[in-house]
């Protein structure tokens, strides 16, 4: 969903953050239904006669398969959403010129710590969870887009396999229900200058963070 709004020095600017964050949150809450409706699979192959085994490991992969799908989608789009939102706050503040000479070329995590000491003179809280969760979203984005394998060897032989699903799970699930807070604290910092607020993130939250 595109937005079309007029920035705090009268711009007009169009966006698309508030849908990251949308897509985000509803590929999140697919997984957790799928979880919510299947919650026996894991255990099914014990309580099936021989010839139905096939079907239940069956039934299991397209469950794992689809949760997988909405969890990576879930952590790109948040992470996309990150990014999105501190080049918006940036931009506005700075304007276009000077904020893709000087800030644009910054990894996220720096883009989070420079921009809103500049813009507000403030930081996000370091000791509040949500602070390590937003960290691990974006390492593991990282992560997943710049993939490399790896060498098998005796010492990480049990590290191989699932790690990076188990991996994804943790750091959707706590990305997700932190985010909250992170834009909480994001939006009490903003309420003198008022770069945010034309965002309504209070909506999708109510709309679609029911869980």
């Amino acid at each position: 969903m595109n937005t079309i709004f007029k920035d705090n020095k009268g711009n007009l600017r169009n966006t698309n953050i508030d849908m990251f964050y949308e897509v985000a949150l509803s590929n999140y809450t697919l997984y957790i239904s799928n979880i919510k409706r299947f919650p026996e699979y894991e255990n099914i192959e014990d309580k099936l006669p021989s010839e139905l085994k096939d079907i239940a490991r069956v039934l299991l992969y397209e469950k794992e398969s689809r949760n997988f799908n909405y969890v990576i989608t879930s952590i790109v789009f948040l992470q996309n959403f990150y990014e999105g939102l501190i080049n918006e706050i940036g931009l506005i503040d700075f304007g276009q010129k000077y904020y893709k000479t000087y800030l644009d070329k910054l990894g996220v995590k720096e883009k989070w710590e420079i921009v809103l000491k500049l813009v507000y003179n403030q930081t996000l809280n370091k000791e509040a969870q949500y602070y390590e969760d937003f960290q691990n979203v974006i390492s593991f984005r990282n992560k997943i887009s710049h993939y490399k394998s790896n060498i098998i060897t005796k010492e990480n032989l049990s590290e191989i396999g699932n790690s990076t699903i188990v991996k994804a799970y943790d750091v959707v699930e706590k990305g997700m229900k932190s985010s909250i807070d992170l834009l909480k604290d994001l939006i009490e910092m903003d309420k003198n200058k008022k770069i945010l607020i034309h965002f309504d993130f209070s909506r999708v939250i109510k709309k679609k963070f029911s869980i």
